[in-house]
């Protein structure tokens, strides 16, 4: 989830890597890293599936509008919790 949001605010907000960071509530290398699309196979698939479905869109706007960082970790959590993405992440 925070792989495909960091994707989405950089590209089509053109948001910093440590603004991105800040409001993920994750360290500025670990944007760098979902940036740079170097991550395992699995994560490749779950975040196309996140990015497929569009699930990171309401922590996007959540960031975007300004809410709070409780808030978007509510967002976050919900996100993840999505049925499809657990299925996926339980394969082998």
């Amino acid at each position: 989830m925070r792989a495909a949001a960091s994707i989405d605010l950089s590209k089509t907000h053109d948001m910093s890597e440590t603004d991105i960071a800040k409001k993920l509530d994750i360290a500025q290398a670990a944007v760098s890293k979902y940036l740079s699309g170097n991550y395992s196979a699995s994560v490749k698939r779950l975040v196309s599936v996140v990015q497929e479905k569009r699930l990171q869109e309401p922590v996007v706007l959540a960031i975007l509008s300004g809410k709070d960082d409780e808030k978007i970790a509510d967002l976050i959590d919900v996100a993840a919790s999505n049925k499809d993405l657990i299925e996926i992440a339980l394969r082998p």
